[in-house]
């Protein structure tokens, strides 16, 4: 059910569980019999189908868009080796990354970048991001070797592209919640014609990821203190 304040709860599915919603009142789970599902307010449930032969499927999470990821899983394999999925209105079932099973996908932000981990037999897991664009990256390539840190696996990931994680401390063995903020240094590009004063030429920069709904920030340096200031800002 979905509970809006002020009104009675309002049931969209008779025989499912429901497990992430979208600022559109889009709800995505799993059935009774283990099938994904996307509730849209105004035309009902979506039953989102199969994977391959990959028939038992759970929905985890719900972008802006509409597009679901989750975890999908053959209702005769003797093991339970999920492969991670994504849904979107385009594209149907999708299998997302190569990992021969033993890998779910857990969160999807708007710029469709979705993070999951996998932990094949005999292995230790591992967080991963995939994206249309780049494929698959393993988070633990990201971290410097000097935070002598360990990631285990992906929880969420927002807008800005900032990915909540568990991880282990490999000299203390101390479990942590990590935020990993993706480098943001190539996002902002000065295009110079700075004429020099004073202080030299001055220097505008930005910093903050350039995505829906992200902060972002400019500063002004080797300027004139105090002088009048007119910022001209536009789309082109």
């Amino acid at each position: 059910f979905v509970a809006t304040p002020g009104q009675p709860p309002l049931e969209i599915f008779a025989t499912g569980t429901g497990t992430a919603i979208n600022d559109a009142g889009q709800v995505v789970g799993y059935s009774a019999v283990n099938k994904a599902f996307r509730y849209t307010p105004g035309e009902g449930v979506q039953i989102l189908g199969s994977v391959g032969t990959h028939d038992l499927n759970f929905a985890w999470a719900i972008n802006a868009a509409g597009d679901v990821v989750g975890e999908a899983v053959e209702s005769n394999s003797v093991h339970y080796e999920p492969i991670p999925f994504l849904y979107t209105a385009a594209g149907g079932m999708q299998e997302i990354g190569d990992f021969g099973g033993y890998s779910v996908a857990v969160s999807v932000n708007d710029a469709r970048q979705v993070v999951g981990t996998s932990a094949p037999p005999n292995l230790p897991p591992a967080a991963w991001l995939w994206s249309a664009q780049t494929g698959v990256t393993f988070l633990q390539s990201l971290v410097a070797p000097a935070e002598h840190l360990n990631l285990l696996q992906a929880a969420r990931i927002n807008d800005a592209g900032q990915i909540l994680a568990e991880a282990t401390d490999n000299q203390t063995g101390d479990h942590f919640v990590v935020i990993l903020t993706p480098p943001v240094a190539d996002a902002w590009t000065n295009l110079g014609f700075a004429l020099a004063g004073g202080s030299g030429p001055p220097q505008l920069a930005g910093q903050g990821a350039l995505v829906p709904r992200a902060h972002v920030s400019l500063s002004l340096t080797h300027a004139l203190p105090n002088a009048p200031l007119l910022l001209v800002a536009g789309l082109s």
